[in-house]
């Protein structure tokens, strides 16, 4: 294979290309005619015209292994990433080349900056449709396994996108079978997809200051567990900054507590309620969302709102009627799409058209929730206006759906050190009235070190409580109580 090293750029992306030519001389005499290429190729032609020498600058680690991924996501390169540009790599270059209509001149495939850019930015076909199913699926699986869990007769929220952001890190610092794992819970279908959602992540987190979502990602370390420098170097590339911070100290607790609160608008307090019993790290994601609706509800007015019971209560409900919404019907489920002024943002409503239904009855209806419907006939839609709150550890919840680790070696390229993720906390915050919406969420996945994993039990005495006061020496109870009120007045 070959590939031409001048390549144009892909759509909608800036040339990279400089292309000078450079005169070597000696005196007088040429003794080189180099050709600049980009920041990172240069070309030299012998004197008689008839060879070339291609010096290329060397790509990171991190930058082959996205390469390598993107090009095994297009069907050009099998097996496992490795992070070195072999001959499969530079076949599976010059074959992605080719298909950017390369003009062939070189012995192998040249990594121009125009043809890196490219290929990193490049999706295969319908990869948002693919991700938008699977983070459907998912999102619907978590609030049945929650509602399994005995919280089905409260309102239930979850955010697929900020659990997927954190567990595609995760997968980022996993070995074969974890990483395997986590593509099943996610109900992903391969790797690049985790990628993705990685790639995803470090977009967003780089969004101009007034956009509607601002989605960020941390790794807090604490100071007695080790990570390797190289994984720092990795995490921080895909997205994922490592701090440090005394994770098990309540100055830890409230450092983490407080980039939550910035990240997510002062909506959401914090993710951990106390200091971590071990050295470990915490890998976090945090968002907030405020747009306004691009058609305004009307004035909230008070109407009924019918309960699985077969009960109504009466609560502000809001009226809208437009032709630029998007509603859908089918069987006895029927839906809506409300656009926000932010293009590419919209909620989906989905309801029945008969009695109310269960959690359960919504499984035939869940991939709506991804589709992109449209309406060319008016839509009329009644919405309450609502808020939700939820917190939850989603870890037992993703162990059913397929998530498995050993703390012996699962996250071995991480760090020497045995870790184990004890916890998947998240909490969110919604918002929604006449006028737009308000979404804040966050994802919390603790890991501790490995030797000292088990189960926590937690004592708060604060409520009634037994008491003694014991020589263990002699085996003697000094004292024995029982405090039903700890308040001075009460004491006596």
């Amino acid at each position: 294979m070959l590939s031409d090293v001048e390549l144009g750029p892909a759509p909608g992306a800036e040339d990279r290309r400089i292309g000078t030519n450079v005169r070597l001389l000696c005196g007088r005499r040429q003794v080189a005619l180099l050709r600049v290429i980009d920041r990172r190729v240069l070309v030299e032609q012998s004197t008689d015209g008839a060879r070339y020498r291609i010096y290329e600058r060397p790509l990171g680690p991190e930058i082959i292994l996205r390469l390598q991924r993107k090009l095994a996501e297009f069907g050009l390169l099998d097996g496992e990433p490795n992070g070195v540009v072999d001959e499969a790599t530079r076949e599976a270059v010059a074959a992605y080349a080719e298909q950017r209509g390369a003009a062939y001149r070189f012995a192998e495939a040249i990594i121009s900056e125009n043809l890196l850019e490219g290929l990193l930015r490049a999706r295969s076909d319908n990869v948002a449709g693919e991700i938008a199913a699977a983070q459907a699926k998912f999102g619907f699986r978590l609030l049945e396994l929650l509602a399994e869990s005995g919280r089905s007769s409260v309102n239930l929220s979850v955010s697929p996108a900020s659990a997927a952001a954190v567990l595609a890190y995760l997968h980022l610092g996993a070995d074969a079978d974890t990483r395997a794992s986590l593509i099943e819970t996610l109900g992903l279908t391969h790797h690049t997809q985790a990628e993705y959602l990685r790639e995803t992540a470090r977009q967003l987190s780089r969004a101009r200051e007034d956009a509607p979502l601002a989605f960020v990602n941390a790794l807090f370390v604490d100071s007695g567990f080790e990570i390797y420098p190289e994984a720092r170097n990795l995490f921080a590339a895909e997205g994922m900054p490592a701090q440090e911070a005394q994770l098990t100290t309540p100055a830890g607790v409230e450092q983490v507590n407080a980039w939550v609160r910035s990240a997510t608008g002062e909506l959401i307090d914090g993710i951990l309620d106390d200091p971590l019993p071990v050295p470990g790290v915490v890998a976090i994601n945090a968002f907030h969302f405020r747009d306004r609706w691009q058609v305004p509800f009307q004035k909230a007015r008070n109407a009924a709102f019918f309960l699985t019971d077969g009960s109504r209560v009466d609560v502000p409900m809001m009226h809208l009627e437009d032709r630029k919404l998007a509603c859908q019907e089918e069987g006895r489920f029927v839906a809506a799409r409300l656009p926000y002024m932010t293009e590419g943002f919209s909620l989906v409503i989905v309801t029945t058209n008969d009695k109310p239904a269960h959690l359960a009855e919504f499984t035939a209806a869940e991939n709506w929730l991804a589709s992109s419907f449209t309406s060319g006939e008016p839509c009329a839609v009644v919405l309450p206006k609502f808020g939700v709150r939820s917190s939850a550890d989603l870890l037992p919840a993703l162990k059913r759906m397929g998530f498995e680790q050993d703390p012996a070696r699962s996250f071995a390229r991480l760090s020497r050190n045995p870790l184990e993720f004890t916890h998947v906390l998240q909490r969110t915050v919604m918002d929604v009235s006449e006028t737009g919406t308000e979404v804040a969420a966050t994802t919390a996945a603790v890991g501790l070190l490995g030797t000292a994993v088990r189960r926590l039990i937690r004592v708060r005495a604060d409520k009634p409580f037994l008491f003694a006061l014991m020589d263990e020496r002699k085996g003697l109870a000094l004292l024995t109580g029982y405090m039903a009120d700890p308040r001075p007045e009460v004491a006596h």
